[in-house]
């Protein structure tokens, strides 16, 4: 696993929504105490509330390096190095393949319906 680094990315999950943020300290993980093997960070949201957190956190993912931030509101992602791409929001990448398939025109509203519902039978 990686260890949190000052610079890094994080995209943290709060609630329903996803937000993006910057690690702005970071310190050794505790020997003893409640946080016991537990790192003590510090992330600067991309819209500018600051939080101290133990990590890790299951709600804390540490991007890659070079990461951008995460599109929030109405920003779309609409091109890749001058070539035209389209996004899709969904609560897993499995609904994202399904609404992904429903843009191409290659599933229609019903199949996607059912899929989504028929995995949730099966879990």
């Amino acid at each position: 696993k990686k260890k949190p680094e000052v610079g890094m990315r994080v995209n943290v999950k709060i609630g329903s929504n996803t937000v993006g943020g910057i690690i702005t300290k970071a310190k050794a993980p505790a020997k003893s105490g409640k946080n016991k093997g537990l790192s003590m960070i510090t992330i600067k949201y991309d819209d500018g509330v600051t939080e101290e957190t133990p990590f890790p956190d299951p709600d804390i993912h540490l991007a890659p390096p070079g990461c951008p931030p995460i599109a929030t509101g109405t920003d779309k992602l609409t091109e890749i190095k001058g070539k035209p791409v389209q996004t899709v929001s969904a609560n897993s990448p499995l609904e994202a393949w399904g609404k992904t398939l429903l843009s191409l025109g290659l599933i229609d509203e019903i199949m996607l319906e059912d899929a989504l519902k028929a995995l949730q039978v099966s879990r």
